[in-house]
């Protein structure tokens, strides 16, 4: 802390994600002068619909910044948003990988659970003493947190009240996943198709092999073939280990629906 401010940094800031976290640190005053981003080597086309017109909180370089240990270290980029240069890892790798616990006195994953973060504290808050999960362990002299799905939380929610009750036998979940789970490039292209659509014109399909425009699609191909079979492995991992074995846990099915940003089951 310096002269009352947390110093805060975080992988992903100009990600949706990225960007939605920064509001939310505005609206809640979290004490804190401006934020370091971790991604001098990320890029990602701008975010369409938003008005991102400007910052939420100030957002600064790594290089601009005078190198000392920070309070709080978001991950908000995950694997699939990365990009390489030179074929070397980004920040988002490191983070995944359990790389950046030097840095901070606590990491908060946010865009997921990496696989290597099994000391992670799980925080459930809508789940009560239901969902809470041991506290943090100190590695490389970080606690280290995370934040599971919110469609995670919210089916947990539903199950757990069941888990008194005899006779439940299994259940099963369809989940209407948003293009937003996919990042801006599935925003963008949805949004083109919706017009074109309406404009009687030809729909691009670059991006989802398809029309998801006014449509639901089981399978995605194009560009989003290799981004989409994560968020139904995230959802199966979150619920299975907040359910923990006191309900059966749900076969679960992902429908990728023609929404910007609102996630349905």
């Amino acid at each position: 802390m310096t002269n009352g401010a947390f110093r805060v940094a975080m992988t992903g800031a100009n990600t949706l994600l990225g960007r939605e976290l920064l509001s939310v640190l505005k609206e809640r005053t979290f004490p804190l002068s401006h934020v370091t981003t971790l991604d001098e080597d990320f890029s990602e086309d701008d975010a369409p619909i938003l008005d991102l017109s400007s910052e939420p909180v100030p957002v600064i370089g790594k290089s601009e910044d005078e190198g000392a240990r920070y309070d709080f270290l978001f991950c908000a980029q995950g694997p699939r948003s990365a990009r390489r240069k030179n074929g070397k890892p980004t920040a988002a790798d490191q983070a995944q990988n359990g790389g950046l616990e030097s840095l901070s006195r606590f990491v908060i994953h946010v865009s997921g659970t990496p696989s290597a973060e099994s000391e992670a504290a799980w925080c459930a808050p809508w789940l009560g003493k239901a969902g809470a999960s041991a506290p943090a362990k100190a590695r490389a002299g970080a606690r280290i947190f995370a934040s599971p799905h919110a469609a995670a939380l919210a089916l947990t929610a539903v199950f757990l009240p069941l888990a008194t009750e005899p006779g439940v036998q299994h259940a099963s979940v369809v989940i209407f996943s948003p293009a937003s789970e996919l990042g801006s490039a599935a925003i963008d292209e949805l949004q083109k198709q919706t017009l074109s659509l309406l404009n009687f014109g030809e729909a691009p399909q670059e991006f989802f092999g398809g029309q998801a425009a006014f449509n639901l699609l089981p399978r995605l191909k194009g560009k989003a073939s290799a981004r989409a079979p994560r968020t139904a492995s995230r959802l199966r991992e979150e619920i299975e280990h907040l359910i923990d074995g006191r309900v059966p846990t749900p076969a679960l099915r992902v429908l990728h629906a023609p929404v910007f940003y609102s996630t349905a089951f």
